[in-house]
């Protein structure tokens, strides 16, 4: 029997599993997300795709218990010990606000002031300080600190976050004080900088604060995940998706939850990063991924994924640890349609979620949502849905339309085509702030769409951004699940520098990544990679001199070399560049940290090079309808069934292409063409 590996996505409203047997046999399913405990819809989403548990050699996972707790603010009650003098350091935010109506609101707060992770009254301070080169100031009032605990304890605290000044460079202090918390809570989830030490006082409190506030979530999760596989027969460990790209047992991620937080949309860019690299010649592609809840973006360049340190959970509240870089906005299948308070349309970003859903569903849901308007503009066929295994309810989807559409005077086809316009047009000024603004020009991309309403929207999006061509993978609906397939185990450890490169010198940025490199080696040969297998690589974060931010550059080797100073320097220039548009060498260059990260070895992966099963492109139809799209209405459109697409097989727009999981639009004028493994690459013309 074949062995295989599966992966399983949680996102907002339906939860993706994809399992991979050895000879590229792929199995699909989706199920509708089990908001109240997630583990329920894993095992669910496991079972349809593994018919055997013993077949299952790996499965890979990711969730949104850490991100939905963040943002819903039901995470652990937490306290947070800083340094005297920096109790409201979490809410000082940066020098600048979101540029959208808050820019000149004069009440508006930071999202930390009006929402806090941890509340005001559990931030705590601790008399003790340490200078940047190691002098004590202030030795640490050891009693103090345990009364400070005792009032978290009985203020019913469950996890603690330690963070002090220069904690990450001189950790003394702040181990002491952990070893207190143990004595007073021994049950207390705790954390401190160690978990990212690196410069940046504000940055790293936060990666501290929001580890501890999602950790104890994220510990349960994966605990009752854990027993119900167990109880399933899937004997299987889990293997954790992280938000850099990699992949971490279960039993190791429990000591940094706070890195598996954004773990879907990043599978989904690990997937776009394989199609890019075995199947698109290393093409750059824009990545849009759209699913129940959101959008997400992301940037394959040259078959790289983009890396970023400066994610936002919200605005000013970061999450400064390496993550694979995706930006979400709140435009997905279930995002609702309203008329704000002046009489404008718009779209999101709240959504209707899984339960009660869009009211096509038929779980409850009375406002109206993308989902009801694509089944108003016939996008969504409801007896094609889910492959027939979910019904859709065109008369309540048009009920809820007209809820609206009525009280702005607009008919339920026309108010759904308004929403759409919208959604795209949110989406390509996304997507420019990724690409444009970053010094890419996206019509030298290809748009890869995914998710189960991604292909949908893709063209339309792309003509707005002037991209030619439109790459559609096999299986979008659930393509992060086959992003964690094709991952691989991946660690990182830093450490804070902050001197100029000449100051530190080929040994002593080599002192730092040996030490560095070690770390990597002992945990992935506790994670069961054999040494042989384990790769490296090196990376540092520069500034020019007299800079407050710093870019993430790779080194491209994994130690230096006696004169390879020069070239460092000349590296950095030449990227600052590319992604800038200017060089500075008369400034020297700061080093702010070195990065060292490392890898097991990447999996064997088989696709199936034909999909297709039909002999002709007729046998593909199976149905005809009326389409509204771009503000017209066509007649006798073919809706075709993807998995009958034979090879070489040409589809001229107006069409739809049904994928069972997922929908895909061939607007007029554009006309798709199935290639190898189903690809299907669409060639978007004009309307």
């Amino acid at each position: 029997m074949q062995q295989g590996r599966a992966g399983v996505d949680v996102g907002g409203t339906f939860t993706d599993a994809v399992y991979l047997e050895d000879d590229g046999t792929i199995r699909r399913a989706k199920v509708l997300t089990t908001a109240d405990d997630q583990s329920v819809g894993t095992v669910q989403a496991l079972g349809q795709v593994v018919e055997d548990p013993t077949t299952l050699s790996s499965f890979h996972h990711g969730y949104t218990v850490g991100i939905n707790a963040a943002l819903t603010r039901s995470g652990a009650k937490t306290g947070l010990l800083l340094t005297a003098g920096h109790r409201d350091l979490l809410d000082h935010g940066r020098l600048w606000r979101p540029f959208d109506e808050a820019l000149y609101d004069p009440t508006w707060q930071r999202p930390h002031e009006a929402n806090p992770v941890v509340e005001r009254r559990h931030r705590r301070e601790v008399s003790e300080r340490v200078r940047e080169d190691g002098e004590v100031l202030v030795e640490l009032d050891e009693a103090a600190t345990r009364r400070e605990v005792e009032f978290l304890r009985d203020e019913g605290v469950e996890s603690i976050g330690i963070s002090f000044m220069h904690g990450h460079e001189h950790p003394a202090h702040e181990a002491r004080v952990r070893e207190i918390v143990k004595e007073v809570m021994p049950e207390a989830y705790v954390q401190s900088s160690d978990i990212w030490p690196v410069s940046g006082e504000f940055t790293r409190a936060f990666v501290v604060a929001l580890d501890a506030y999602t950790g104890p979530p994220v510990v349960r999760y994966l605990g009752r995940l854990e027993e119900r596989l167990a109880t399933e027969g899937f004997e299987v460990g889990i293997e954790v998706m992280q938000m850099n790209g990699g992949l971490r047992s279960s039993t190791t991620v429990r000591k940094m939850p706070v890195a598996t937080l954004q773990s879907g949309p990043v599978a989904g860019l690990l997937g776009a990063q394989f199609y890019s690299r075995e199947l698109l010649g290393r093409r750059s592609l824009v990545c849009l991924d759209i699913g129940g809840t959101s959008s997400d973006l992301g940037v394959i360049r040259d078959g790289d994924a983009e890396v970023t340190n400066d994610w936002e959970l919200e605005h000013a509240i970061p999450l400064a640890i390496t993550t694979l870089d995706v930006r979400s906005i709140g435009a997905g299948g279930g995002s609702l349609i309203q008329v704000d308070t002046v009489g404008s349309l718009r779209v999101g970003p709240e959504s209707a979620g899984s339960k009660p859903g869009p009211a096509c569903y038929g779980l409850g849901g009375t406002q109206p949502a993308m989902s009801d308007a694509y089944v108003a503009m016939g996008l969504l066929q409801p007896n094609l849905f889910l492959g027939g295994e979910m019904t859709l309810d065109r008369d309540r989807a048009h009920e809820a339309l007209a809820s609206v559409g009525d009280r702005i005077g607009m008919s339920v086809t026309d108010l759904a085509q308004g929403a759409w316009d919208i959604m795209n047009t949110n989406i390509a000024a996304a997507i420019r702030g990724m690409t444009i603004n970053r010094g890419l020009d996206p019509r030298e991309c290809s748009l890869f769409p995914y998710g189960g309403a991604g292909a949908m929207h893709a063209v339309s999006v792309a003509r707005e951004l002037g991209i030619p061509e439109v790459t559609v993978p096999y299986f979008p609906g659930g393509f992060s699940a086959f992003g964690m397939i094709v991952s691989r185990k991946r660690v990182e450890y830093s450490t804070a520098a902050m001197k100029p490169v000449g100051r530190l010198g080929v040994d002593g940025i080599n002192e730092m990544i040996d030490e560095l490199s070690e770390r990597c080696r002992d945990d992935l040969r506790s994670q069961g990679v054999p040494e042989q297998e384990i790769r490296l690589s090196v990376a540092y974060y520069g500034m020019y001199s007299g800079q407050s931010w710093d870019s993430r550059v790779p080194l491209g080797k994994e130690r230096l070399e006696p004169g390879d100073l020069a070239a460092l320097e000349e590296g950095f220039h030449d990227f600052y560049d590319d992604r800038f548009g200017y060089r500075a060498p008369e400034i020297p260059i700061v080093i702010a940290s070195v990065s060292v990260t490392g890898f097991g070895p990447p999996p064997t992966v088989v696709l199936p090079e034909a999909v297709g099963e039909g002999a002709d492109l007729a046998a593909a139809v199976v149905q005809t309808g009326t389409l509204h799209m771009d503000r017209r209405e066509y007649t006798d459109v073919r809706y075709y069934d993807r998995g009958l697409l034979p090879v070489g097989a040409e589809i001229e727009g107006p069409a739809v292409i049904d994928d069972k999981l997922g929908t895909i639009a061939v607007n007029a004028g554009a006309r798709a063409r199935v290639g190898d493994a189903g690809t299907l690459h669409i060639d978007c013309g004009e309307e």
